[in-house]
C-alpha cells in the first residue's frame, strides 16, 4: 500500500505598526492543502519556498492491519459434534514507519510599517528590525541620494528569509515621503537593491464649502464638509473683524488643498471667508500680505486694521501684571508687567515694529532692551542673559532683539514684559495696538481678481 502525504500549509505573517517598534504576531491554518502519493513531498516543500510561504508538510504513513480469520463450518447431511471453538489468532499490532529525517520548517518572512522617530536614520531603523546590516547600508544610501524626505509618513518594510549570518533579508522598503512622490527600495533581475520613484500628479485647485446658518455656526461648518480645524479658522477670522452670524446666513469659504491622483488630500489655510448677512452688511474676507504680515482684509474698505502687538516668545505667565508680593524683597509691590518663564537663551522677540531707545544693564531689571513704537506706547523686555539689538536700531515685530535670562533681580530664567502708554504702565496682556493701513490701488485691484478667482470654485 502507498503511503498517504498530507501537507497542511500555513500562512504565517507578522505585521507591526507603531512609532516605538510595537509588533503583532497573526498565525492561521488556512487550509488542508495538496495531497501526494509516495514520496513527493520533498518537491512540494521546494515548490512552495519559491513561492515565499511558509509550508510545514506532515507525512502521515497507512496504517496495515491484517484481516481476521474467520473460519465457518460447512453444512453437512449428517449431524456431527460440535467440537470446542478454537481460540482465534491473535490481531497484528499496527506498523507505523516513519520517515528516517523530516524536512525542517521553513523560515518566516516578516512585513510591517513603522514611523522613524526623530533624530534616528533609516539604516538603523532596517537594522533594528532585522535587516542584514549591508543591505541596511544600501538601501539607506539610495535614498539618501535620492534626497526623499525620510520620516514624514509611515515606511512599510518586508524581510524575506534569514541569511547564514542570521539577519535577514531586504525584499522591499515602500514609503510616501511627499504627497507627490512614492520611492521604493526593491531588487531588480539579478537580484541586487535598487530605487524606484514613482512621480504622482496633484491637483491643486483650492476647496470651496458653503451652506445656511442653523442653530450654531460651528455645526453649520461641521455639516458642510468643514474640518474642525477650519471651522476654528473661520470662527477667528469673523471674530478678529467683528463679525457675527444669526440662523439664515450663508456662510461660504475658501481653503487651499492638494489632492494626489491616488486619493489622499492635504488641506491648507484658510484663504477666504464670507458671510452673506440678511439683516447687515456682507462680510468679505481674503487673507492678505501687507508689511510683510498676513492679515485678512475686506476688499471693500479702503483702510484696514492690522493688530501689530504680539507676546515676545511663547511661555507660562508665572506672574501677572498688578499687586504682588515680591518674590526677593518678601514686601508687596506693584508689578508693573507679566513674567513669563521660559529656558534660559530662549529667544526674545519684538512685540512690535518699532526703535531701540535703550539697551544694557538697567539696575534691578538686569540686561533690558526698551522699544519705542507708534501713538506713544513703549516696550521692555528684562532679565536678559544676552542682547541682540543695539541702541538706535529700528527692528520690526518678530525680530530678535535679545534671549531669556536671569540678570538683575531674579529668582530664574524668566523674561519681564511691559508695555506703557503715555508713560503709564498697562497691561500688556489686555492692551490691542492697532494700526490703520491704507490699501495701494494694485492691492485694490488684486484682491478684487482673487476674490472673483476664489469664488467661482464650484462647492464641494
Amino acid at each position: 500500500m502507498k503511503a498517504l502525504v498530507t501537507a497542511i500549509r500555513y500562512d504565517h505573517r507578522v505585521a507591526a505598526h507603531s512609532r516605538g517598534a510595537a509588533a503583532s504576531h497573526g498565525s492561521d491554518l488556512s487550509h488542508l492543502a495538496d495531497i501526494w502519493w509516495g514520496d513527493s513531498h520533498a518537491a512540494g516543500i521546494a515548490r512552495r519556498k519559491a513561492q515565499g510561504r511558509f509550508v510545514l508538510t506532515v507525512a502521515a504513513l497507512a496504517v496495515t492491519i491484517a484481516s481476521v480469520a474467520s473460519i465457518a463450518a460447512e453444512p453437512n447431511s449428517a449431524p456431527r459434534a460440535v467440537a470446542s471453538p478454537a481460540t482465534p489468532p491473535p490481531v497484528a499490532a499496527p506498523v507505523v514507519t516513519l520517515p528516517a529525517t523530516i524536512p525542517p520548517p521553513l523560515d518566516y518572512a516578516v512585513e510591517m510599517t513603522v514611523e522613524l522617530a526623530s533624530g534616528n536614520g533609516l539604516e538603523a531603523l532596517l537594522v533594528k528590525a532585522d535587516a542584514a546590516p549591508n543591505e541596511a547600508r544600501v538601501a539607506a544610501e539610495l535614498v539618501r541620494d535620492d534626497s526623499s524626505p525620510v520620516g514624514r509618513g509611515p515606511i512599510s518594510i518586508f524581510l524575506g528569509d534569514r541569511n547564514s549570518s542570521g539577519s535577514r533579508t531586504i525584499e522591499q522598503i515602500a514609503m510616501r515621503p511627499s504627497l507627490d512622490r512614492q520611492v521604493a527600495v526593491t531588487r531588480d533581475a539579478s537580484g541586487a537593491l535598487k530605487l524606484v520613484v514613482r512621480e504622482i500628479a496633484i491637483d491643486g485647485t483650492p476647496m470651496r464649502i458653503a451652506g445656511t446658518v442653523g442653530s450654531g455656526l460651528f455645526w453649520s461648518l461641521r455639516s458642510a464638509g468643514a474640518t474642525p480645524e477650519l471651522a476654528e479658522d473661520y470662527l477667528s477670522a469673523l471674530a478678529a473683524n467683528g463679525a457675527t452670524a444669526a440662523p439664515g446666513d450663508r456662510f461660504e469659504l475658501v481653503v487651499d488643498r492638494r489632492r494626489a491622483a491616488t486619493g489622499e488630500i492635504e488641506q491648507g489655510a484658510l484663504q477666504y471667508a464670507g458671510l452673506d448677512r440678511a439683516r447687515r452688511g456682507d462680510v468679505r474676507l481674503l487673507l492678505w500680505t501687507i508689511d510683510g504680515r498676513r492679515i485678512w482684509v475686506d476688499p471693500d474698505q479702503p483702510m484696514v486694521s492690522a493688530s501689530t502687538l504680539a507676546l515676545p516668545l511663547g511661555g507660562t505667565i508665572s506672574s501677572p501684571f498688578g499687586v504682588r508680593n515680591h518674590p526677593i524683597f518678601r514686601t508687596a509691590r506693584f508689578h508693573r508687567g507679566v513674567d513669563i518663564r521660559a529656558a534660559w537663551g530662549t529667544p526674545v522677540h519684538a512685540s512690535a515694529d518699532g526703535q531701540v531707545t535703550s539697551s544694557g544693564w538697567s539696575g534691578g531689571y538686569g540686561l533690558r532692551v526698551r522699544l519705542a513704537h507708534r501713538d506713544g506706547l513703549a516696550t521692555t523686555y528684562s532679565h536678559l542673559s544676552r542682547i541682540a539689538a543695539p541702541i538706535g536700531t529700528r527692528v520690526h515685530r518678530g525680530e530678535l532683539i535679545g534671549f531669556v535670562g536671569s540678570t538683575g533681580f531674579s529668582t530664574g530664567a524668566h523674561l519681564h514684559f511691559e508695555l506703557f502708554r503715555g508713560g503709564e504702565a498697562v497691561n500688556p496682556l489686555g492692551a490691542r495696538l492697532t494700526s490703520r493701513v491704507a490699501l495701494a490701488p494694485t492691492d485694490r485691484a488684486a484682491l478684487a481678481a482673487r476674490l472673483d478667482q476664489l469664488r467661482s470654485i464650484p462647492a464641494a
